[in-house]
Protein backbone atom coordinates (compact mmCIF):
# COMPACT_ATOMS: atom_id res chain seq x y z
CA UNK A 1 0.00 0.00 0.00
CA UNK A 2 3.26 2.47 0.47
CA UNK A 3 4.26 2.17 -3.20
CA UNK A 4 0.84 2.87 -4.20
CA UNK A 5 0.27 6.01 -1.95
CA UNK A 6 3.78 6.99 -2.87
CA UNK A 7 2.70 6.89 -6.54
CA UNK A 8 -0.78 8.54 -6.30
CA UNK A 9 0.24 11.15 -4.18
CA UNK A 10 -1.68 10.56 -1.24
CA UNK A 11 -0.61 9.32 2.28
CA UNK A 12 -1.45 5.98 3.37
CA UNK A 13 -4.10 7.22 5.98
CA UNK A 14 -5.42 9.14 2.77
CA UNK A 15 -5.49 5.53 0.83
CA UNK A 16 -7.07 3.61 3.88
CA UNK A 17 -9.69 6.37 3.97
CA UNK A 18 -10.81 5.32 0.12
CA UNK A 19 -10.47 1.90 1.00
CA UNK A 20 -12.79 2.28 3.69
CA UNK A 21 -15.86 4.31 1.69
CA UNK A 22 -14.54 7.73 1.64
CA UNK A 23 -15.38 9.55 -1.87
CA UNK A 24 -11.92 10.80 -2.81
CA UNK A 25 -11.55 14.43 -4.32
CA UNK A 26 -10.74 15.13 -8.22
CA UNK A 27 -7.04 15.54 -7.63
CA UNK A 28 -6.92 12.38 -5.64
CA UNK A 29 -8.62 10.70 -8.60
CA UNK A 30 -6.28 11.83 -10.71
CA UNK A 31 -3.06 10.71 -8.54
CA UNK A 32 -5.18 7.20 -8.44
CA UNK A 33 -5.47 7.14 -12.20
CA UNK A 34 -1.60 7.96 -12.67
CA UNK A 35 -0.70 5.07 -9.89
CA UNK A 36 -2.33 2.42 -11.62
CA UNK A 37 -2.17 3.64 -15.26
CA UNK A 38 -5.55 4.49 -15.92
CA UNK A 39 -7.57 7.51 -17.20
CA UNK A 40 -8.89 9.83 -14.17
CA UNK A 41 -11.96 9.80 -16.03
CA UNK A 42 -12.46 5.95 -15.45
CA UNK A 43 -10.88 6.72 -11.26
CA UNK A 44 -14.09 9.33 -11.60
CA UNK A 45 -16.76 7.16 -12.95
CA UNK A 46 -15.60 4.61 -10.18
CA UNK A 47 -16.06 7.40 -7.53
CA UNK A 48 -19.47 8.52 -8.66
CA UNK A 49 -18.44 11.84 -10.44
CA UNK A 50 -19.45 10.89 -13.94
CA UNK A 51 -22.45 9.15 -14.54
CA UNK A 52 -20.94 7.47 -17.94
CA UNK A 53 -18.71 5.00 -18.14
CA UNK A 54 -16.07 6.70 -20.18
CA UNK A 55 -14.40 3.79 -21.20
CA UNK A 56 -17.56 1.66 -22.42
CA UNK A 57 -17.64 0.85 -25.85
CA UNK A 58 -20.77 1.44 -28.17
CA UNK A 59 -22.87 -1.44 -27.91
CA UNK A 60 -22.69 -2.64 -31.58
CA UNK A 61 -18.99 -2.35 -31.46
CA UNK A 62 -18.89 -5.00 -28.64
CA UNK A 63 -21.49 -6.95 -30.11
CA UNK A 64 -18.51 -7.17 -33.01
CA UNK A 65 -16.10 -7.96 -30.85
CA UNK A 66 -17.99 -9.94 -29.03
CA UNK A 67 -18.55 -12.53 -32.42
CA UNK A 68 -15.43 -12.02 -33.23
CA UNK A 69 -14.07 -13.49 -29.88
CA UNK A 70 -16.16 -16.34 -30.43
CA UNK A 71 -14.93 -17.27 -33.77
CA UNK A 72 -13.10 -20.46 -34.91
CA UNK A 73 -9.07 -19.41 -34.34
CA UNK A 74 -8.72 -18.93 -38.69
CA UNK A 75 -12.04 -16.80 -39.27
CA UNK A 76 -11.47 -14.81 -35.93
CA UNK A 77 -7.44 -13.94 -37.40
CA UNK A 78 -9.39 -13.14 -40.88
CA UNK A 79 -11.66 -10.85 -39.33
CA UNK A 80 -8.93 -9.08 -37.89
CA UNK A 81 -6.75 -8.49 -41.12
CA UNK A 82 -10.09 -7.54 -42.38
CA UNK A 83 -11.07 -4.79 -39.70
CA UNK A 84 -7.41 -3.43 -39.77
CA UNK A 85 -6.87 -3.60 -43.37
CA UNK A 86 -10.34 -1.24 -43.59
CA UNK A 87 -9.05 0.74 -40.58
CA UNK A 88 -5.98 1.49 -42.37
CA UNK A 89 -7.21 3.08 -45.72
CA UNK A 90 -8.01 6.41 -45.88
CA UNK A 91 -11.61 6.05 -48.01
CA UNK A 92 -14.10 6.95 -46.02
Amino acid sequence: MREASARAGLSSGRINQIINGDLPGIEACIGIAHAFNVTPESIMFLAGYLKNDPTALDPEIEAIARRIAEAPPDRRQAAIRVVLALLDTDEP
